[in-house]
């Protein structure tokens, strides 16, 4: 190819590429498209709805527990817990007034000393002086066996002194000898017969000491004791087992109302002759 068909061919191109541009600027836009046309809501028209038909629906059974435990189809059931009865029910339970607090509250068993204890005894077996401690008149008394002591209400009845060998509690302890007393009196008073011991002699009945309110009373079974108008009773006592029952009434036409106690055993009762 020589130079003047290198001419000839650019110069073609760019003829051809301006025809090109000229014919793209010269074309016409895209016409705008056209508003829609103007829409109306439909006209509204009665619709006929038809009546509802009646519904029956049958009363609810009552359950197993009772005719009051009524449950309905829709209607979850709603169920108390009684703590009184420990039970559970439909209707909510009836809450009761704590009752006060007891005035009168137990504290010990106590029974006062006979009123005869032995004290000492000398001399040597039937020919024995025995030593009794009045605890009525604070003093000591002294007698024979056969011999009334019209002091204190009382005759001796019999003496008696065993002595009995007891070993060392350990080896190499000395054994030494224990001697066991029994003595029997009369009783002028209550007319029975009493046997006395190194060990107290206590009375036959027990009192029961009580705090009232900051106060000490001393009751026997079956006393009463008034707060008021609040009568205290106690019912029972077992001094061995440390129980004792009180009941209380407030008013005439009030129920009686009972509470245990539990109180230390009374330790005189180990220390009977």
């Amino acid at each position: 190819m020589n130079r003047s068909d290198a001419i000839f061919i650019a110069a073609g191109g760019a003829a051809l590429l301006a025809a090109g541009l000229t014919a793209l600027l010269r074309a016409a836009p895209p016409p705008v498209p056209a508003p829609p046309a103007a829409t109306h809501p439909p006209e509204p028209r009665a619709v006929h709805v038809p009546d509802p038909a009646p519904a029956a629906w049958a009363e609810p059974p009552g359950q197993s527990a009772g005719p009051e435990w009524l449950f309905e189809v829709f209607t979850p059931p709603i169920i108390y817990f009684d703590r009184e009865r420990n039970a559970f029910d439909v209707t909510p339970p009836r809450r009761t007034e704590p009752s006060p607090p007891f005035a009168l509250i137990p504290v010990r068993f106590e029974r006062a000393l006979y009123r005869l204890q032995y004290a000492a005894h000398a001399g040597a077996e039937g020919r024995y002086i025995v030593e009794v401690r009045d605890e009525e008149a604070d003093t000591w008394l002294r007698g024979r066996v056969g011999e009334h002591i019209g002091e204190g209400h009382f005759r001796i009845l019999d003496f008696s002194v065993e002595r009995i060998r007891v070993p060392g509690s350990g080896e190499g302890d000395t054994a030494y000898v224990d001697e066991i007393i029994r003595l029997e009196v009369f009783d002028d008073r209550t007319g029975e017969t009493v046997v006395l011991s190194r060990e107290p002699r206590y009375e036959d009945t027990w009192t029961l000491l009580a705090d009232a309110g900051g106060i000490t009373v001393t009751l026997t079974e079956g006393e009463k004791w008034r707060d008021d108008g609040t009568v205290y009773t106690v019912e029972s006592m077992d001094p061995a087992a440390g129980h004792a029952r009180v009941t209380r009434r407030r008013g005439d036409d009030a129920e009686p109302e009972s509470r245990d106690f539990s109180i230390p055993p009374d330790p005189s009762v180990l220390e009977e002759p």
